[in-house]
């Protein structure tokens, strides 16, 4: 049975540990976690939250669902920062490096090309809307969903510094997007009152376990893997804070975003809000 050190000593001599030049700060981190928080499987979870359990109960299974997930992506994220290893290779000391490289790539391929999958159809469905209600272009929802892809891979394939940009630009501004649709959707019903006095439908309402449910599945496989990007960190406060700072703000902003937005238009698909309250341009951007 290999030792830590043997695995160690492997994964460096393969490439995989991340030198001391090669860290990152503890906000660079955490603006990547802000940046996966966005987009449009988040902003449909956040409206299911809100038509089944209203804001109050919504926000309350964000925070125990995901204050779950980040408590023990911490320790996960604590470990490849001492390692500057990735999620693989902190597996190998338990399942043997064998096991590490096959077992747990081949479980990890599986859910990244579902939550790819997913993540690429619903934005391809909702960019095919969307430009047929702007511009009136016909565009097949396949090819919407191949280009959306392409661009998701080629941020990857420069590395971390490509996603560490797009996450600075894109994070603040989804923010605002979603904020905006928010007060938008407020101000054509004129009042706070249809947000802060909803009561869910017998035929939507769930329970709060169903809903930490629905909170936990989101984010689970991302806070496993944690330490792909932690590896980066150069401490293990710094890796500590990434996760703290980097995903619990973003995920009830996000969360809490599509609850209101579902409560106020009735609807759960997030480019059909949109459409509802006038705003399809917004949600293109």
């Amino acid at each position: 049975m290999p030792t830590a050190r043997d695995t160690t000593a492997a994964a460096e001599a393969d490439g995989l540990r991340i030198d001391e030049s090669e860290r990152k700060s503890w906000t660079s981190i955490a603006f990547i976690r802000a940046g996966g928080m966005f987009s449009a499987p988040t902003l449909m979870v956040g409206a299911a939250l809100g038509l089944g359990l209203a804001l109050s109960g919504a926000a309350l299974a964000t925070l125990v669902g995901f204050g779950f997930i980040v408590a023990y992506m911490c320790f996960v994220s604590m470990q490849a920062s001492d390692l500057g290893l990735p999620t693989a290779s902190l597996a190998a000391p338990a399942l043997g490096r064998t096991g590490a490289r096959y077992l747990v790539s081949l479980i990890v391929g599986v859910v990244t090309i579902g939550w790819f999958g997913v993540q690429t159809a619903v934005c391809g469905a909702s960019l095919a809307l969307m430009l047929a209600d702007v511009f009136g272009l016909a565009v097949p929802v396949w090819a919407c969903s191949m280009a959306l892809g392409a661009l998701m891979l080629a941020t990857a394939l420069v590395g971390f510094d490509g996603l560490k940009w797009v996450s600075s630009v894109a994070a603040p501004l989804l923010v605002a997007i979603c904020l905006y649709g928010v007060g938008a959707s407020v101000a054509q019903t004129g009042s706070l009152d249809a947000l802060l006095g909803y009561v869910p439908l017998p035929a939507d309402a769930i329970g709060l376990i169903a809903g930490v449910n629905m909170a936990v599945g989101l984010f689970a496989f991302a806070g496993a893997t944690a330490g792909d990007f932690a590896r980066f960190a150069r401490t293990r406060k710094d890796a500590v804070l990434s996760c703290v700072v980097g995903v619990i703000p973003a995920a009830l902003v996000a969360l809490l975003a599509g609850a209101a937005l579902s409560i106020v238009t009735g609807q759960g698909d997030i480019a059909v809000i949109m459409n509802s309250i006038g705003l399809p341009a917004v949600g293109l951007i």
